[in-house]
């Protein structure tokens, strides 16, 4: 008789793909097998594919090129074993690990040492990266709106009315519809960051801009809060 476990494990939330987490995975696979096989992958956005077999090796050709990584395979090859983990921050962003063991006590022995390692390399801000923010924050605006006009008892115009619902109505449209915004907004949030190379200036930048749209937010929430206060006690 002859057990065979295929897996393929998938989780929505992102990562951060560093020099550590590679070195952290290797570990992992060194300690089930040290004569195992070990590959990366990378996919870039010029159409290349790459592969090498050592980390320092990858990092060090992508400190010389100016590709930008979009999709990253890590493969430990055993003798009758195999283990693949993919982060694709793609069209279709997400984290996957696929199995393919000959027992289920080494699937799960691995499976679990993984998602360990994978959970100390977490995104603080992830679950923004699977959220349709600008159809949040278009709903939130409008939903302000409502309340604000109903606790104050101010009725607008028809026109007005009809005006707000347009801009409300072509702004959901424009963020469903157009590939742009979606791009836009999957750099600003990607489910996976990959601190490789060029990958690397790319994501300093979105950082800069994630923290100023978060502390402009917050800002301007406080702000509203406080002259929402002043407005209650003069008026």
């Amino acid at each position: 008789m002859r057990e065979e476990v295929f897996k393929i494990h998938k989780y929505p939330l992102g990562h951060k793909v560093d020099k550590q987490l590679l070195v952290s995975i290797k570990d992992i696979f060194l300690q089930y097998d040290e004569h195992m096989f070990f590959e990366i992958k990378t996919e870039c956005t010029n159409d290349t594919a790459c592969f090498f077999e050592d980390i320092d090796e990858c990092f060090e050709y992508f400190e010389k090129k100016t590709y930008r990584i979009v999709k990253m395979s890590i493969t430990g090859k055993f003798k009758d074993n195999q283990v693949t983990l993919i982060f694709d921050n793609g069209t279709h962003p997400n984290t996957e690990i696929k199995f393919q063991f000959d027992n289920g006590n080494d699937y799960l022995l691995l499976k679990n040492k993984i998602e360990l390692c994978l959970s100390n390399f977490k995104l603080n801000y992830r679950i923004l990266s699977r959220l349709p923010i600008m159809t949040f924050l278009l709903g939130f605006g409008m939903l302000f709106i409502v309340v604000y006009t109903n606790v104050k008892n101010i009725i607008f115009p028809e026109l007005v009315q009809i005006s707000i619902m347009s801009i409300w109505t072509c702004g959901i449209w424009i963020t469903i519809s157009l590939s742009s915004i979606r791009n836009i907004k999957r750099n600003l949030f990607p489910c996976t960051e990959f601190r490789i190379g060029q990958n690397i200036r790319i994501e300093e930048k979105n950082e800069k801009i994630r923290n100023f749209i978060f502390v402009t937010i917050i800002l301007t929430i406080i702000l509203g809060i406080i002259v929402n206060l002043i407005s209650g006690f003069l008026f």
